[in-house]
């Protein structure tokens, strides 16, 4: 099978999530970057009480992305190992460790409010500028011309540097969940001769670690979460141009099932002290009353554009977002002892049992070289409904933010010192990030990443 220049490095991005990150037969041989929907991206839980946090913030887990952006080639290639080897057949030029996409990144996320875009707050408790450090571990365990299996996971960690309400002492680390996802590369149903039009789907099993204060607080012990992501690639100006080749366009759709202590979030080493309708105080662990959404279900759209200019990569990616969170109900309780007798609490029939949440994503990628690269990103990702009960636009709200990072792709550097460099980044995008509305100093994968 001929691969896609276009083709390849999208289904990259888009394997990600990335990681989260962000991120998660082959479309072509060595995947790249294409955006997944927007999570990075992920924890797969809606936090009990939302606040804005720092956002996007492609690589770094994920959700979610493998790959290297392809050459302009009609020619297969294979990664057979280092250059040399017996039987070796790879494209000059293209990534050959099985632990390429294993990369680091330090990122800045900054709510809109906090550099003045947006309404005036009164008071500062939701502006939040943040610091990231994390890392991507990528390693392809099949690693073969017409089928790679992958297995990827991210470790990081945030600083909130304004006023955070959520820790305990000034610029505390928060550490992230920890995922760890099994993923295909592109499988393709359908391509045209000279692969300019190419259909296929990416399967993704992503498994969510409970690392994160955020996922402690809320009693959280494990989250799983199979993930499809079905891709079209298609010509602008055909792979005979030198730009607008081509774009790569696509659908996620995950599935969140979360293992939690009780359906709202509890702490066993916060008792609290409460009074009961009789006036007894007792100690108990429940930190709030809102309900943790056990089910999660979230959809993304996406648009990847790659354009390459000499030794230099910029990639291009945007796309919105939908989640829906299934609540529980709470059980009705018989004969609740008051002062004045016993009474009996029902659940209210009324109450909603599903939580929405919608968001838009994009941003811009810059690699001078395949080691290293500069992301300048936006990401809106808030409840539906706004403070006022009326339904958010998709593209701003309050919580949006706004996120720049340095990303350095530690197998390139590798291929680089043992003399055979690689000639395109090679990048697994996405980051485990919270789910719509975390509490400060968290960041989030733009929408258009964090679905897959």
């Amino acid at each position: 099978m001929r691969t896609m220049p276009l083709r390849t490095a999208a289904v990259a991005l888009i394997t990600t999530c990335a990681l989260s990150s962000s991120a998660w037969a082959q479309v072509n041989p060595d995947p790249a970057p294409a955006p997944p929907p927007p999570e990075p991206a992920e924890q797969a839980q809606p936090q009990p009480e939302p606040t804005p946090s720092p956002g996007p913030t492609p690589v770094d887990v994920p959700t979610p992305a493998q790959g290297e952006p392809d050459k302009v080639t009609s020619e297969p290639e294979v990664t057979g190992g280092r250059p040399g080897a017996p039987g070796d057949k790879r494209r000059p030029g293209a990534a050959w460790v099985r632990w390429r996409g294993s990369a680091l990144n330090w990122s800045h996320d900054v709510t809109t409010t906090a550099v003045g875009i947006g309404r005036d707050n009164i008071g500062s408790e939701n502006e939040v500028y943040s610091q990231g450090f994390g890392g991507t571990l990528n390693f392809f365990v099949i690693d073969e011309k017409d089928f790679r299996l992958r297995m990827t996971t991210a470790l990081g960690f945030d600083v909130e540097l304004t006023d955070s309400g959520s820790t305990t002492t000034r610029n505390e680390p928060r550490f992230r969940d920890v995922p760890l996802t099994i993923a295909t590369g592109g499988l393709t149903l359908a391509h045209s001769d000279n692969d300019e039009w190419a259909f296929g789907f990416i399967p993704n099993f992503t498994t969510i670690f409970p690392t994160s204060p955020i996922s402690q607080d809320q009693g959280v012990y494990l989250t799983v979460s199979p993930r499809l992501l079905t891709f079209l690639a298609a010509p602008i100006l055909g792979n005979e141009a030198a730009h607008l080749k081509g774009i790569f366009a696509g659908v996620s759709v995950r599935y969140d099932r979360t293992f939690s202590r009780a359906n709202v979030p509890t702490n066993p080493a916060l008792e609290r002290p409460r009074t009961d309708p009789s006036g007894n105080v007792f100690f108990s662990d429940q930190i709030s009353g809102n309900r943790l959404g056990e089910n999660m279900v979230r959809v993304g759209g996406f648009v990847f554009l790659e354009e390459k200019f000499g030794p230099s990569t910029l990639w291009l990616f945007a796309g919105p977002s939908w989640t829906v969170s299934f609540l529980p109900e709470f059980s009705d309780a018989d004969c609740v002892e008051t002062a004045t007798g016993c009474v009996d609490v029902g659940n209210d029939p009324n109450a909603p049992n599903t939580r929405i949440t919608t968001g838009f994503g994009g941003g811009v990628s810059f690699f001078p070289s395949a080691e290293f690269g500069f992301g300048l990103n936006y990401s809106n990702n808030a409840l539906q409904l706004g403070e006022d009960g009326q339904r958010r636009d998709i593209f701003y709200s309050p919580d949006a933010t706004f996120n720049a990072e340095l990303i350095v792709s530690v197998d390139a550097i590798y291929e680089r010192i043992v003399g055979d460099p690689r000639k395109d980044p090679v990048i697994i995008f996405g980051k485990n990030a919270p789910a719509p509305n975390p509490t400060p100093g968290t960041q989030q994968l733009p929408p258009a990443m964090a679905t897959f």
